[in-house]
């Protein structure tokens, strides 16, 4: 029966609290701070690409009438006590770091003179997700990518849960700081069952049937609903349309930072602002007199505002030159400053800004070669060619003002059919060359008008 007009309910316990799209924050943005990843990846394969899930249990998901049924492996929640240690941890932290500083550094080579806004932890994790599934040279290059080859994937699955839930701890009264995952998968498309439970044990992530072809509508309301559940509204609307009937798999992770500012700040309209091509702006921003870390080199100097809590900040560099500082910049640097900063009471004076982007990953070095070829997925389904990235985009926003900071980004993976290759038939009279491919010399040539 369809379901278009059914308002599909969600709930995910997290710390003991239930998360529901109908009872979203009441907390205006002018009250808190807040910071928002969220990312989507979303798969279109070929339904008959299957693995082997006979096993898998599966219950009623919200009030979806059926088009949307949760789904298990062997195991039906999560690992809340990943065995691991702080060296690995601290290791994955760097390279997740180093990932969305090399993706900082291509975001401004490809867009030159213009402001940017990305996110990269939530994209380390889809990722991350995204290796679980693949196989051989796939696997191999996302791995390269997230920087953890000398990592096991059983050591670094089960420092990233545990990075997460440590992740979670951060939250108190004025801050929450949580990240979801979440899987859609049409019927039929059969996921391996090691898959299922690394998903559900170790990144939290439900898997739920979703009848992308019979309900579209209400598979759309469902993933719109997960969004903006999980970024308090921040991204009411994922998909503005429903995704294509071969859709047969969906991902999503949403990372979220909903705080106050530890100190208290005040609106100023005149700060004067140099642009990069030397024109000065009167912005207005926001100004406080209090203590902040504080470092200065020849290069740049930075600041660090926290909030509630104090164990989450926000780091801002002002380098003599921003082209340079933007193209040498790696995680070492950042740590180095944070390590070298000191406490000083200083009058700060901050712009207020508002940034969006929207990010081909095709066209970044660093994903670029990802996408237009077959994917090995045989981790994931029995199939090794039944899947290729045709999309992967990202969109993204940040706004800032005294009252703290709001940023959301979607980053969407689109992975469809392969298609067969063409069928050419050399069925009629023909010519044929022998060529010399370095000089393009014909050796040989002639014709064949009969066999």
């Amino acid at each position: 029966m369809p379901i278009a007009d059914n308002k599909i309910n969600f709930k995910k316990k997290r710390n003991g609290a239930f998360f529901n799209s109908n009872c979203l924050s009441n907390n205006s943005p002018g009250e808190i701070c807040r910071i928002v990843c969220c990312l989507v990846v979303t798969a279109s394969m070929l339904a008959a690409c299957g693995g082997n899930n006979d096993d898998t249990s599966s219950t009623a998901f919200g009030n979806s009438n059926g088009a949307v049924v949760q789904k298990f492996g062997t195991l039906t929640e999560r690992n809340s006590n990943p065995q691991t240690d702080t060296d690995t941890q601290s290791r994955v932290v760097e390279s997740f770091n180093d990932l969305s500083l090399q993706l900082l550094r291509e975001q401004g080579d490809s867009e030159p003179g213009v402001n940017t806004i990305n996110s990269g932890f939530s994209l380390a994790v889809a990722m991350s997700m995204l290796q679980r599934a693949t196989s051989n040279g796939d696997f191999n290059f996302i791995q390269q990518l997230l920087g953890v080859s000398d990592i096991s994937e059983d050591r670094l699955y089960s420092a990233i849960n545990a990075i997460d839930l440590d992740l979670e701890s951060r939250s108190n009264e004025g801050l929450e700081l949580r990240s979801a995952n979440q899987l859609f998968v049409k019927p039929g498309f059969e996921l391996e069952i090691d898959f299922l439970d690394v998903m559900t044990g170790q990144f939290d992530a439900p898997i739920a049937d979703a009848q992308f072809e019979a309900q579209p509508e209400a598979v759309r309301i469902a993933i719109n609903e997960w969004a903006s559940e999980n970024t308090n509204n921040l991204i009411p609307e994922l998909l503005s349309q429903p995704l294509p009937d071969s859709t047969v798999l969906t991902l999503l992770n949403a990372t979220l930072l909903d705080a106050k500012w530890r100190q208290e700040f005040r609106d100023i309209d005149n700060l004067q602002f140099t642009t990069a091509d030397g024109r000065v702006q009167s912005v207005a921003g926001f100004s406080g007199n209090h203590s902040y870390q504080f470092f200065e080199t020849d290069d740049a100097l930075s600041v660090s505002i926290q909030y509630e809590g104090s164990e989450v900040s926000l780091m801002i560099i002002v380098p003599q030159d921003i082209e340079t500082y933007t193209a040498n910049i790696t995680a070492d640097t950042v740590s180095q400053r944070h390590a070298n900063a000191q406490s000083a009471y200083l009058a700060l004076n901050v712009p207020n800004w508002t940034t969006k982007s929207s990010i081909d990953f095709t066209t970044l070095p660093m994903t670029g070669s990802l996408t237009g070829r077959a994917l090995d997925m045989t981790r994931m389904s029995s199939d090794p060619n039944c899947c290729a990235i045709t999309d992967f985009k990202q969109e993204a926003i940040i706004e800032v003002d005294k009252d703290g900071t709001r940023a959301a980004a979607v980053t969407v993976i689109g992975v469809s059919p392969t298609s067969a290759p063409p069928v050419v038939n050399i069925d009629r009279p023909f010519i044929f060359m022998i060529r010399d491919e370095p000089t393009g010399l014909i050796l040989f040539s002639g014709r064949v008008l009969s066999l």
